[in-house]
């Protein structure tokens, strides 16, 4: 005699997309009401079940939109009731935080610049006038670097001194910290994408004295990139030689390059704010030397990637977001082990 199936076995793949999409509510909601809208979205999937299975998807597609849409307003409510007084002056320390962060890391790079090429430059004995245009314009590609740097730095600081507190009212929340590190990373990848490029074609100007008659990937803008690696593909034909490979390749390195380093805001953000859960009361030394060995992994990553996918060994795709991978998945571990998601 054959059962009935059980209803707990019923609509697997629904029930994991529901369980998945569940984590749009705050994590209050979940816990009082989370069990009954999800037998409520089960029942609702057997009642549509007998007029076949595009009536199940569209029930289902009706009662995952309205789970995301509740759940993305609650946290909106959440957030707005959570941004009082304290929380708002964390933010602020937040932001300033990451302006410190900013100009210092720029500064020490940008120095390291000059002191590696002030040999040559005493040998051309450059102008004053001329000395000042190439530091402003090496400013650009420098900053490039320590946009996602500051951000690190800056969260970690901030999230340290929140976690410290047992006052969970005042501490750094993830939602908006998301909000503001994309804010970040939209911006530093214009300033990737258009400015970077148009500063190192001035400064190779400045660098060689002479106009830039073959413009390489380095002072291409995103688009002029995408252009040119269409164009080769096109040339090049069905059986291109390695050369014309690497060529391609070289292009698509800086097309993957300029926003997997933008995405960084994003993903160094979280990894801060995982790492200062997990490591409550993290002084200015263990700050320090957390963002140096972040700071060493990341690029080693990048760079190494940039090296293979230059020698056609990956794909650049790969070779290029293969940090961003790295970090974000000790990023999720870290918050995952503290259990942060209850400050969610």
């Amino acid at each position: 005699m054959n059962h009935p199936q059980s209803s707990e076995l019923r609509h697997p793949m629904w029930r994991r997309v529901y369980r998945l999409l569940s984590i749009a509510m705050p994590s209050a909601l979940r816990d009082k009401h989370g069990a009954a809208m999800a037998e409520l979205f089960v029942r609702e999937l057997e009642r549509s079940a007998g007029d076949g299975r595009a009536a199940v998807t569209w029930t289902a597609a009706v009662g995952l939109g309205d789970l995301v849409r509740r759940g993305l307003y609650e946290r909106v409510v959440e957030e707005r009731t959570a941004l009082n007084a304290p929380n708002r002056q964390l933010l602020w320390q937040l932001g300033k935080g990451y302006v410190v962060a900013l100009v210092a890391l720029t500064g020490v790079l940008l120095a390291t610049y000059a002191w590696r090429h002030v040999e040559r430059w005493s040998a051309h004995a450059i102008s004053l006038t001329t000395l000042v245009e190439l530091l402003a314009f090496a400013i650009p590609f420098t900053a490039a670097l320590t946009l996602p740097m500051a951000t690190f730095i800056a969260v970690l600081a901030t999230a340290s001194r929140s976690a410290d507190t047992n006052d969970r009212a005042v501490r750094l929340r993830l939602t908006p910290l998301i909000g503001l590190a994309s804010a970040l990373a939209v911006f530093a990848f214009a300033w990737n994408a258009e400015v970077v490029p148009r500063a190192n074609a001035r400064l190779v100007v400045l660098q060689t004295g002479r106009p830039n008659s073959a413009p390489t990937d380095r002072i291409m803008t995103l688009s002029e990139l995408r252009t040119a690696s269409r164009r080769a593909m096109q040339q090049h034909g069905a059986n291109p030689t390695p050369a014309h490979l690497e060529t391609i390749a070289n292009y698509d390195i800086e097309i993957h390059k300029k926003p997997a380093i933008a995405a960084a805001c994003i993903v160094l953000a979280l990894l801060a704010f995982g790492i200062a859960r997990r490591v409550r009361r993290a002084g200015v030394v263990a700050q320090v030397l957390a963002s140096g060995v972040v700071f060493t992994v990341y690029y080693v990553i990048i760079m190494a990637g940039e090296a293979l996918a230059a020698r056609l060994v990956l794909p650049p795709m790969p070779a290029m977001w293969s940090a961003n991978v790295v970090m974000l998945g000790l990023a999720l571990l870290a918050m995952r082990r503290r259990r942060v998601a209850t400050d969610w």
